[in-house]
């Protein structure tokens, strides 16, 4: 039993994950209805529409930025950043994060659709894989004493695309989960009988 408990014990430090910085989660299935691209992202993002940049499953992480004040009047302005989800695999679920720096006075917003782009939609899908768009939007919250709004520089975040195993197993954890599990067998089958055997007269 202590050898269980060690091993749990072992498993949650493992797993903890340290973190300073505010993250927004988006946790979605392939198979659900995902509203279509919206007039307004067109309007933004132009009738030809191209990502800032790809993400590919099972697991894709890159760091981007967003300036979210204007430089010449120092306005709040919303920026946007569009990236594309390729070849997610129908009926799984990914979870999407963007992780940002907690003094960073930034909300920002996940916004996920499909078809902005058809023509190119229809030539990376097949009857088994499905492209879905993500809108990145921040939006500056804080009052800036700085007078001199160009050297302010841009909020610097992480967005990270993970497919969800079983549901809810990450794709840098569910390895771990089975070196668990193979460390418990270990130990049950082998390692305690073994002590057993010595212990005992």
């Amino acid at each position: 039993m202590k050898c269980i408990n060690l091993i749990c014990g072992l498993f949650l430090v493992l797993c903890a994950r340290n973190t300073s910085a505010n993250t927004e989660k988006l946790i979605f299935q392939v198979n659900q209805n995902i509203p279509a691209c919206s007039f307004e992202t067109r309007s933004i993002f132009g009738e030809t529409i191209q990502p800032n940049s790809v993400l590919i499953p099972p697991f894709t992480t890159l760091v981007d930025t967003i300036k979210t004040i204007h430089p010449s009047n120092s306005s709040v302005v919303s920026s946007h950043r569009l990236y594309q989800l390729a070849g997610l695999t129908r009926g799984s679920n990914y979870e999407l994060r963007l992780s940002y720096p907690a003094i960073t006075p930034t909300d920002f917003i996940l916004e996920l659709m499909s078809g902005c782009d058809e023509h190119l939609a229809e030539s990376l899908s097949d009857d088994f894989t499905v492209n879905y768009w993500v809108v990145v939007t921040g939006t500056h919250t804080g009052v800036s004493t700085i007078q001199d709004t160009t050297t302010i520089e841009p909020v610097v975040y992480n967005l990270v695309l993970e497919k969800l195993y079983g549901g809810f197993l990450f794709y840098n954890v569910y390895k771990i989960v089975f070196l668990i599990a193979g460390l418990l067998a270990l130990g049950s089958w082998v390692v305690v009988p073994a002590i057993e055997r010595i212990v005992k007269p």
